[in-house]
């Protein structure tokens, strides 16, 4: 008797272990499934307390709130722009910018403007092999020699004075603004 007592409990108990199991991983799998979304939605929140952020399909415009935070700024915007797959960049409300070192994290970024800004370094861009665009109009730029190997760069828009050395391999691509 207490063998068939023991038999009928075995099979609600193997039924809801096996719902428990299930429902683990219905779980786990949503979590997966929610959770780059998540990031994604975290990234955006992120943004906005560093400055306003407009998105039009994949084009990002970034204006910071606290200018002379720039340094900062810039690294902590090229780690949440990767999270959102960002491809287009206008950093706009930063007059004192010097240093984009942080933005060769995006490799998916094909056009960067940073106009009227004291970006004087473009080795830190060298490396952003989808870029296909570069707004430099206003800035110290002197020296275009590092985007030499980009290969899909087909645009370069500087300031119709600015004087600025310009490898033969970008010279069909030099717009002047």
């Amino acid at each position: 008797m207490t063998e068939n007592l023991s038999h009928r409990w075995m099979k609600p108990v193997a039924v809801l272990l096996w719902m428990l199991t299930a429902g683990v991983l219905v779980s786990s799998i949503g979590l997966l499934l929610v959770q780059p979304w998540n990031l994604r939605r975290m990234a955006f929140e992120e943004l906005e307390r560093h400055g306003r952020i407009e998105i039009i399909e994949d084009r990002v415009t970034f204006v910071l709130h606290e200018p002379e935070q720039d340094r900062e700024t810039v690294d902590d915007l090229a780690i949440l722009l990767k999270r959102v797959r960002c491809t287009n960049l206008l950093l706009a409300g930063c007059p004192n910018l010097k240093d984009i070192s942080g933005l060769e994290q995006l490799e998916s970024l094909r056009s960067l403007q940073h106009i009227d800004k004291q970006v004087s370094d473009l080795s830190p861009q060298a490396g952003l092999s989808a870029m296909t665009e570069l707004y430099l109009d206003g800035t110290p730029v002197s020296d275009l020699s590092p985007l030499a190997g980009l290969k899909k760069l087909e645009a370069i828009y500087l300031g119709k004075d600015q004087e600025v050395q310009i490898p033969d391999s970008l010279e069909k691509g030099v717009i002047r603004l």
